[in-house]
């Protein structure tokens, strides 16, 4: 049951991707959920996922602790994906049992008089990321009309709507939201020219719109590499990574050393802390992550991001756009050279805190109604 609500509180859900092992997923959703709770909102973190069979829930269940086996890497998968819930009950720990169809949905919403409801970030509006779960729930289809609807830094991953069949659909649903934010130019263009809609904005990635000491209190304690470290966070090998991880250690001089994080064929996947650490001691990262490529960027260090296209370019563009850093990306495929020129952070600290005070201000207007302001 639902506790009372508190005098003056406002409850908000928010709905993005299923978690899984993504780290950048996991910290960007925990990232606007704590901006949120900061602000004074009651937020609830929205789980859905695959509507199965009862026998498929019970024979998946029995795989994911059954020794000696890895049918179908179930029992890898479910033991990376229990490495973080330690994380996200700390930081999300307001949120719902897994919801599988649209009637448990609106009635979670309903159950909980939510105020408002926000989806996003990441790739959220990209049809094959649903991952079995009712792809029009990132259209907020369940939500009912009295709740104000938000979506915030959402992203359809590529420069084009294909899903033609899903358009009419999409349309209407978008028509229904009180705000429309999106995480690249090319999603205001989707938004504009596909669903009618001229009135997105273009906001920061949620891990953007929290400082460094947010995720610097997340750290566990451990000694600083003693030498120059090369970090590699590369989820696609490519051919351009072996000539930049040279040029990047002698870059860094002599007796620098490279490290990886890799998320396949690990005995005990790497945790949250243990992956911001990463970020965090390194003197240069390599990395064909967009979160990567942000957190790099909140941490203040020196780095390439390789862009692969296939996953979404444009999200890496559109960031690298606004901080003045076009520089530090290399397309997969176009050859490789290190920039040799360090990044200025103070110049770029001082772009980022205004987009970032640009970004806030545009979601909170959004959350509030026309009788009070979250912003004084």
């Amino acid at each position: 049951m639902t506790s009372p609500r508190k005098p003056g509180t406002k409850r908000v859900g928010l709905l993005t991707l299923r978690l899984h092992i993504n780290y950048g997923g996991i910290l960007q959703i925990a990232a606007l959920y704590n901006f949120l709770a900061g602000r004074g909102w009651d937020v609830t973190l929205f789980r859905t996922g695959p509507d199965r069979p009862i026998w498929h829930r019970a024979l998946s269940n029995a795989l994911q602790v059954l020794p000696f086996q890895n049918i179908r890497g179930i029992r890898s998968r479910h033991r990376a994906e229990s490495a973080h819930n330690a994380f996200i009950d700390r930081y999300m720990p307001n949120k719902t049992r897994v919801l599988c169809r649209n009637d448990q949905l609106a009635s979670e919403v309903e159950r909980r008089d939510l105020d408002a409801f926000i989806v996003g970030s990441d790739q959220v509006w990209r049809r094959k990321y649903a991952f079995g779960s009712n792809f029009m729930n990132y259209f907020l289809d369940f939500v009912r009309d009295e709740t104000r609807k938000i979506s915030y830094a959402a992203s359809f991953g590529q420069d084009r709507w294909n899903e033609h069949d899903l358009t009419p659909e999409v349309t209407r649903l978008l028509g229904r939201f009180d705000a429309v934010t999106v995480r690249e130019q090319t999603g205001q263009d989707i938004v504009a020219n596909t669903f009618g809609r001229d009135d997105s904005t273009l906001v920061l990635d949620p891990t953007l719109l929290m400082p460094a000491t947010f995720y610097e209190a997340m750290l566990e304690p451990a000694s600083r590499p003693t030498v120059p470290t090369l970090m590699k966070y590369v989820l696609d090998p490519v051919a351009e990574l072996e000539v930049l991880e040279r040029s990047a250690l002698a870059l860094l001089g002599e007796g620098s050393v490279s490290k990886g994080i890799y998320l396949e064929n690990q005995e005990r996947p790497a945790t949250i802390p243990e992956w911001l650490r990463a970020f965090h001691d390194a003197d240069f990262v390599l990395t064909d992550s967009f979160h990567g490529m942000a957190f790099s960027i909140i941490f203040r260090k020196q780095f390439v991001a390789l862009v692969n296209t296939e996953r979404g370019a444009d999200r890496f563009i559109s960031l690298a756009k606004q901080l003045g850093l076009e520089d530090r990306l290399i397309t997969v495929g176009a050859g490789a050279k290190l920039p040799l020129t360090p990044i200025d952070y103070d110049a770029v600290q001082q772009v980022l805190e205004s987009r970032r005070d640009a970004s806030c201000e545009v979601l909170l207007r959004a959350l509030q109604d026309d009788q009070q302001s979250l912003l004084q």
